[in-house]
C-alpha cells in the first residue's frame, strides 16, 4: 500500500512539473511612442543596440539606415543602394557584438561596419570585404569573426564560419527532404549572448527552434512545430492558400521571443490585402514565449506591428507600429 501511495505522489509531482504556465492576455499593455512619425514607404528591418535603434527604409536610394537614440529622436542617417564602390546592390544587416552596425552586400565583396556617436551624431566607418556564402539570407554575429549564416537551400541550414573553417549544421523543419526549402525555410535568426540562445523562426509556415551554441556547435534544444498537415509532390512542399503562416517579425529579449502574431480569437481571420502594404490587415497581437517555447502572454496592442526587435538584457521590445502613420514604440514585457 506504501508503495501504491509513494507511485501516485511521484506521478503527481510528475504531472505537475511539466505543467505548462497558463497563458496571460493583456489588453492594456502599457507603451511610450519614442517617434510618433516616420518618413517611409516601407519600413525595414530594425535592431536594437546599447540605447540606439537603427532601421533602414526598404525602397530610399540615399540615407537608407535610420539612426534613433531611444531617448530623443533621430539622430542620423547613412548608407546608399547603387553599385558605387561604396554602395549596396542587397544589402544585410547584422550587429557588430562590440558596437555598431555592420551592411554587407550579398552580391559583393563589400563590408561596412558603421559606428554612431550619440553625443555628436558623427558616422564613422570601416570598410572592409565580405566573404560571400552562397544562398546566404541572413546573419548574425556571435563575435566580429565568428559569423552564423542562414542557408534555407542546405540540409543543414546554418553555416557557422570562424577564422579557419566553416561549419554546416542544423536541422531543418521537416524531417521530408524538400527540393524548394530556399524558399519554404526563409525565416529569421536571433542570438541571445547572455544564455547563448540561437533562435529560428520560419515565414512560410509556423516553426520555431531554440539551439544552444556550444563549442562553435548548434545543439538543438527545442522546437514548436506545425500541427497542419502538409503535402510534398514531386519533392515539393505544398502549401494551401489558406494554411497558416509563421510570424513574420521575431524578437529576443532577457526572458523572451516575441512575435508579431494575429489573435484570430480577438482579431479574426487575416483578409485579403485591397493593395500593396495594406497596413489593415497587420496583426495587432504580441505572442510571448519563453524560452523552453512555452508561450506565456498574448499581448492584444492597440494598433498593428509591422517591425519588431529586442534588449536581451531587459525585457523591453522596441516595434515599428501603424497608429496611423509608421511610428516607433517600447514596451516593457516584464
Amino acid at each position: 500500500m506504501k508503495n501504491i501511495i509513494l507511485f501516485l505522489i511521484i506521478i503527481s509531482f510528475s504531472s505537475c512539473s511539466n505543467k505548462k504556465p497558463d497563458v496571460l492576455h493583456i489588453k492594456n499593455q502599457k507603451y511610450c511612442v519614442l517617434v510618433d512619425s516616420i518618413m517611409t514607404t516601407l519600413p525595414g528591418k530594425i535592431l536594437y543596440q546599447e540605447g540606439i535603434l537603427y532601421w533602414y527604409s526598404a525602397f530610399t536610394t540615399d540615407f537608407f539606415v535610420h539612426v534613433v537614440d531611444i531617448n530623443k529622436n533621430e539622430i542620423c542617417s547613412f548608407g546608399k543602394i547603387g553599385d558605387g564602390p561604396e554602395e549596396f546592390v542587397s544589402p544585410v544587416f547584422s550587429l557588430s557584438p562590440k558596437s555598431g552596425l555592420f551592411i554587407n552586400d550579398a552580391q559583393k565583396n563589400l563590408e561596412i561596419l558603421y559606428h554612431v556617436n550619440k553625443s555628436d551624431s558623427i558616422v564613422t566607418r570601416e570598410i572592409g570585404k565580405y566573404d560571400v556564402i552562397k544562398d546566404a539570407t541572413a546573419i548574425i554575429r556571435i563575435t566580429n569573426d565568428i559569423i552564423i549564416y542562414l542557408c534555407p537551400f542546405n540540409d543543414a541550414p546554418f553555416c557557422i564560419k570562424t577564422k579557419n573553417k566553416k561549419i554546416n549544421c542544423g536541422k531543418t523543419p521537416l524531417n521530408e527532404g524538400i527540393s524548394n526549402g530556399f524558399e519554404m525555410y526563409q525565416g529569421d535568426i536571433a542570438y541571445n549572448s547572455n544564455n547563448n540562445f540561437f533562435v529560428y523562426n520560419t515565414l512560410m509556415f509556423p516553426y520555431t527552434a531554440v539551439y544552444i551554441l556550444e563549442d562553435d556547435k548548434l545543439v538543438l534544444k527545442n522546437e514548436l512545430r506545425m500541427d497542419e498537415q502538409y503535402s510534398i509532390c514531386e519533392g515539393k512542399l505544398l502549401l494551401e492558400d489558406n494554411f497558416p503562416h509563421g510570424a513574420k517579425e521575431m524578437a529576443l529579449t532577457k526572458n523572451y521571443i516575441v512575435f508579431i502574431q494575429r489573435d484570430e480569437e480577438i482579431e479574426g481571420k487575416m483578409p485579403r490585402p485591397s493593395k500593396a502594404y495594406d497596413t489593415s490587415v497587420l496583426p495587432h497581437s504580441l505572442y510571448v514565449y519563453d524560452y523552453d517555447l512555452n508561450l506565456v502572454k498574448i499581448i492584444n496592442m492597440p494598433f498593428p506591428s509591422i517591425r519588431l526587435c529586442g534588449d536581451i538584457n531587459s525585457d523591453v521590445i522596441y516595434g515599428i507600429g501603424v497608429n496611423p502613420e509608421y511610428m516607433i514604440y517600447s514596451a516593457d514585457l516584464k
